[in-house]
């Protein structure tokens, strides 16, 4: 039986700041009256938040045990170790691969916004690189457009296209001045200034807007990196510059594939509502039938392999990828992502190396003395 409650995740080994995170959840769902109260202690005795049974159709499940529960995911955060700071913000994954090969898959960095100063990074042009808010028009109006987001943040939370045509500025296709874009660049403290990802001919069909594929690597030791899973994403005219949505209501749903991480074979679209799982096999805007073979793929697989192995003292990492129409790009590297999306596709503990892997974690936390609980509940990063 799990003790869902904050006094009784940080006897576990949970860290307050993940016990805080998942009973919020499991409050937040019960009180939600989307889901029976029986479906509700059903799968929170079993370690799922209801929106991940009903994810995984776990009461049709021929083997539940194929799948991390949530409480055993957020209970062996964090995964890495303080080597994770190398990935857990964009600006530093940046510096991380500068010189590498691996450079060339990560977007162009222009600036970094601090509390009193707008800083160039390295992919600054020439005639750009100063420090004054006059600079990003400047930028804008040469690059035409161009992505600004948090340095860390997640679920695609803050992100703004700032783009230029006809003599014109717009934040998220809203008309702005320069005074208004000044202004914009002052209130937005620790965000980045980055190259605006087209996508490839062959995604951009589906949707115009770029796409994600969550790739889920691990290395495990001294054993070569593996892929543990993925699945693609596609925006909707819905989910805006976004392309993920966070469905926490009954009425909004992110667009899913599946994706064969070994061969790049994208199928079998779904809508996936909070409360429910839709079959969704063509796009809901485009109308295009959403399957195929990801062109490039074999490079891409190579590149999160490689990466994961460079950065070997990250040993579990969570790529968000696109293809774009200058090739196979990183968004960002996620320490420690969701992972409903991913099991919804393929269970984390279906294959017998991933499920060794994972039991270990849970067993060292299984052997911790009281002292070294009360350690662990006070990680905060």
């Amino acid at each position: 039986m799990y003790d869902w409650t904050i006094d009784g995740m940080l006897r576990a080994g949970f860290s307050k700041k993940m016990a805080d995170y998942l009973h919020g959840l499991w409050k937040q769902e019960k009180e939600s009256g989307l889901w029976a109260e029986e479906d509700l202690e059903w799968a929170h005795a079993r370690g799922f938040l209801a929106e991940s049974a009903v994810a995984y159709n776990l009461k049709e499940a021929e083997h539940i045990e194929d799948y991390l529960s949530d409480y055993e995911y957020y209970r062996i955060w964090p995964l890495n170790s303080w080597e994770r700071i190398w990935i857990n913000d964009k600006l530093t994954l940046k510096y991380m691969l500068a010189g590498t090969k691996y450079d060339r898959y990560m977007p162009k960095y222009f600036y970094y916004k601090t509390e009193d100063r707008l800083m160039p990074l390295m992919d600054c042009p020439e005639d750009c690189r100063h420090s004054s808010a006059d600079a990003v028009a400047l930028l804008v109006e040469r690059e035409k457009k161009v992505a600004c987001k948090p340095c860390n943040g997640a679920l695609s939370v803050g992100f703004f296209e700032l783009s230029y045509e006809n003599e014109t500025f717009y934040i998220n296709g809203e008309v702005c001045g320069k005074e208004e874009l000044r202004s914009f660049v002052e209130k937005h403290p620790n965000y980045i200034y980055t190259e605006y990802f087209v996508p490839s001919t062959q995604l951009g069909e589906i949707f115009p807007l770029i796409h994600t594929i969550r790739v889920l690597a691990i290395k495990d030791g001294e054993e070569k990196s593996k892929i543990a899973g993925g699945y693609l994403r596609f925006g909707t005219k819905d989910s805006g510059h976004a392309n993920y949505m966070n469905s926490n209501s009954a009425t909004v749903f992110a667009y899913d594939v599946k994706i064969d991480t070994e061969s790049g074979r994208f199928s079998e679209g779904k809508a996936v509502y909070i409360d429910r799982i839709e079959d969704m096999p063509y796009h809901p805007d485009t109308n295009v039938l959403v399957e195929g073979t990801i062109d490039l793929w074999e490079e891409a697989r190579d590149m999160v392999i490689g990466i994961t192995e460079y950065l070997g003292l990250c040993e579990y990492m969570g790529f968000d990828i696109c293809f774009t129409n200058k090739g196979v790009k990183i968004m960002e590297i996620n320490s420690h992502s969701g992972i409903k999306h991913l099991q919804m596709r393929k269970p984390l503990l279906e294959e017998e190396w991933c499920r060794t892997y994972f039991a270990k974690k849970i067993e060292a936390l299984d052997r911790l003395t009281s002292e070294e609980i009360t350690k662990r509940n006070q990680l905060m990063r």
